[in-house]
């Protein structure tokens, strides 16, 4: 078999992945912490729970649809 040669982007050593589910209150603080690093992550939105409360969902306030494209721009959600 012959081995497969590769190279991560401008030189670098190797990657990092990051993932977030559900689209909590709680991301308002973990997008900017990742924005000021310069680090990008990758959201798993559920659109059934956008703009619930804590009380609704029976767990936490959820980020209202309307905020969701400014707050995870140059991000990725899925």
């Amino acid at each position: 078999m012959t081995p497969i040669s590769f190279s991560w982007p401008r030189g670098k050593a190797a990657a990092l992945t990051s993932s977030w589910d559900d689209g909590t209150i709680h991301d308002r603080k973990l997008v900017s912490i990742l924005n000021r690093w310069g680090l990008k992550g990758t959201w798993n939105l559920n659109s059934g729970t956008l703009g619930l409360t804590a009380a609704q969902s029976g767990w936490q306030d959820y980020i209202d649809a309307s905020e969701g494209k400014d707050l995870y721009a140059g991000h990725g959600v899925a």
